[in-house]
């Protein structure tokens, strides 16, 4: 309680700061003063009339008799942020500098506020440097505060204190290098390379400027300059691992895949633990068909980091193509018990896709299900798994609603169905063909198009292909259903066209693609004599699929001109053509939404609907007789 002395009545501690408080911010300065002065002699240590009488006193500008009072705040109640904020303050704007220093560590010690206190801090230093014109260069202080902000993940902080930096040393690159990194943290890219490229300008034969710039080059698609920098950064530290990961990881994109093995290999070199290198190793390799080696390398980098998820999916991948599918269903089981997270989500919908290919429908239910929330996830990595998903569940259903379909019979014939997704819309369908009734069978090469089994280089495709052919019995009769990726409006034949700055005519394109599938498929077929029918490629759903409307006239045209080629090679190699593009056309080379489940999946509806109307037949005696 206060007593006598300037007031006339007893009051409580708590009201007299009360009434300290309306006074100042009333303007009644001298007032408040009296009342905070009551306080402090009733009770010297309270912080809060402390911090006020500090406050009071900085409005009436006598700022150095302020700081003991600001100081008496901190001492008797350190708990407080605010109070060591407005002390630091203070001792900034009175450029005591040095105090100032020592009381943010003192702060950074005590507070929980560590960033906030480091940015005062290092303010601190920066002004300290300045007042003794050493500001041209940045101190070794302030790199370190600077460092210790980003490394500890203080990025707000850290970012203030960089743009600081910036103006105080505009041509020191550190704090640009800084910039650019936080904006690349906050997904910021096209920010963060202008930034980068500002520090390479400043420093263009500093490692790290050449490196951090490639990096958002990387990230903004920018091979061949990303390419460059990187290369001129190993140049200048050619004992750097990330760098060398980094130049694999773009030479893997650009498919220059040889120089990217050269490049990873330098990695793992340079540090035999580096997971992530050995990692994009096991993808080369599986993209070049040398699937022991890709299985060699990710199962080393199992043993360097077992967690790391990645490298457990990619080896599941591996197994797929080396048609080893007990091994990659065991990796996913692992991956669905002991991670309880988005890529547990990833490994059970593959899991769903081996479960229906196997015809187990129960557990497929039920791995579609558990993943159903996979759908809200929006992140690119995970758009096949979210499109597989969703599809399954689609086919699922129909299954559930046409049970008669599928009655199995111990006699019937089994046609094979070869492809990527698109085959699995026939899996289990019985069918008519040539008079007799099939049982049809999928067999999936996740991501393949007519490219990759008609170039000349040996992937990791071509070997699943074999694999699978091989293991059907010679004479069978097979549906090939690969193409419809080959023609996407953001990948294949459109994606080559355009990158190719339309060099080359798209119906030459269209052409030598479709004629090498072919005839890698007869080199193939040369002593299996199968009875092959080519599946063609479904007018595109445009009511689903995300087109800009200026680029729909080239992917409907690039999909007749896709198909009519490949009608084409089957008249001529006698093979049978499914022309699913007659059967979905609406008139104008669109789909006309009747057969179509999805944005680019026909329903098993549709295909038996091919099956039915839609087939035409050619066969090697016809061939004979027009080259007669």
């Amino acid at each position: 309680m206060i007593d006598g002395g300037e007031f006339s009545v007893k009051i409580s501690i708590e009201d007299a700061l009360q009434k300290g408080e309306m006074a100042r911010k009333q303007g009644n300065f001298q007032y408040a003063e009296k009342i905070y002065r009551a306080i402090l002699r009733a009770r010297p240590n309270n912080s809060e009339a402390s911090h006020n009488m500090g406050l009071l006193l900085l409005s009436m500008r006598r700022k150095s008799e302020s700081l003991n009072f600001l100081r008496s705040a901190v001492v008797s109640n350190p708990s407080v942020d605010s109070y060591w904020s407005k002390y630091i303050h203070v001792l900034l704007m009175e450029k005591k500098f040095e105090e100032a220093k020592k009381v943010s560590e003192e702060a950074i010690k005590k507070s929980k506020n560590t960033g906030y206190f480091l940015l005062l801090f290092g303010i601190s230093v920066s002004f300290s440097e300045l007042n003794n014109a050493r500001n041209a260069e940045l101190s070794p202080d302030q790199i370190n505060i600077l460092l210790k902000m980003f490394n500890e993940g203080l990025y707000g902080p850290a970012e203030r204190f960089a743009r600081i930096l910036t103006l105080l040393s505009p041509d020191h690159s550190f704090s640009w290098q800084v910039l650019g990194a936080i904006q690349k943290k906050k997904k910021l890219i096209e920010e963060a390379f202008n930034l980068n490229r500002r520090a390479h300008i400043i420093s263009p034969n500093d490692v790290l400027t050449n490196f951090n710039l490639g990096n958002t080059q990387k990230e903004l698609g920018l091979i061949k300059e990303s390419e460059v920098s990187y290369s001129r950064a190993i140049a200048l530290r050619p004992d750097f691992p990330e760098c060398h990961n980094n130049l694999g990881v773009i030479r893997h994109r650009s498919r220059q895949l040889e120089k990217a093995i050269a490049s990873l290999r330098r990695a793992m070199v340079l540090n035999p633990d580096y997971t992530e290198a050995h990692n994009n190793a096991g993808g080369v390799f599986k993209d070049l068909g040398q699937l022991e080696e890709a299985e060699w390398v990710l199962r080393k980098a199992q043993t360097i980091r077992p967690s790391y998820i990645e490298t457990i999916i990619n080896l599941s991948l591996v197994y797929h193509y080396m048609n080893k599918l007990d091994n990659a269903i065991s990796i996913l089981e692992q991956i669905a018990e002991e991670f309880k997270n988005i890529q547990s989500l990833r490994a059970k919908v593959f899991l769903a896709i081996y479960s229906f290919l196997d015809g187990d429908f129960d557990v497929c239910k039920k791995y579609t299900y558990q993943t159903s929330i996979i759908r809200n996830y929006n992140l690119h990595y995970l758009k096949n798994e979210v499109v597989y998903q969703s599809y399954l569940q689609k086919l699922l259903d129909w299954h559930d609603e046409n049970q008669s379909n599928m009655i199995e019979y111990s006699d019937i014939s089994t046609l094979y169905v070869i492809g990527e997704s698109h085959a699995l819309g026939s899996h289990k369908l019985r069918v008519e063909y040539a008079g007799e009734v099939f049982s049809c069978r999928s067999l999936l090469i996740i991501g393949c198009k007519q490219w990759h089994l008609g170039n000349g280089i040996e992937n990791q495709y071509k070997k699943k292909f074999k694999g699978l052919i091989y293991s059907i019995p010679k004479k069978s009769t097979v549906l090939l259903s690969i193409g419809e990726i080959d023609c996407r409006i953001d990948g294949g034949i459109l994606k080559y066209y355009e990158g190719s700055m339309n060099e080359r005519k798209l119906e030459n394109i269209i052409r030598s693609t479709v004629i090498d599938y072919f005839s890698y498929i007869n080199n193939i077929n040369l002593d299996r004599e199968y009875r092959i029918i080519i599946q063609g490629v479904p007018c595109p759903n445009m009511s689903l699929l995300d087109v800009p409307s200026d680029r729909a006239p080239i992917l409907i045209d690039t999909v007749k001109m896709f198909n009519a080629e490949v009608k084409k090679q089957c008249e001529r190699n006698g093979f049978g053509f499914l022309n699913v593009q007659k059967m979905t056309d609406n008139g104008v080379g669109i789909s006309n939404m009747k057969w179509h489940i999805d944005d680019t999946h026909l329903s098993p509806s549709g295909m038996l609907e091919a099956w039915s109307k839609y087939l035409e037949e050619h066969t090697l005696s016809e061939v004979r007789g027009h080259q007669a």
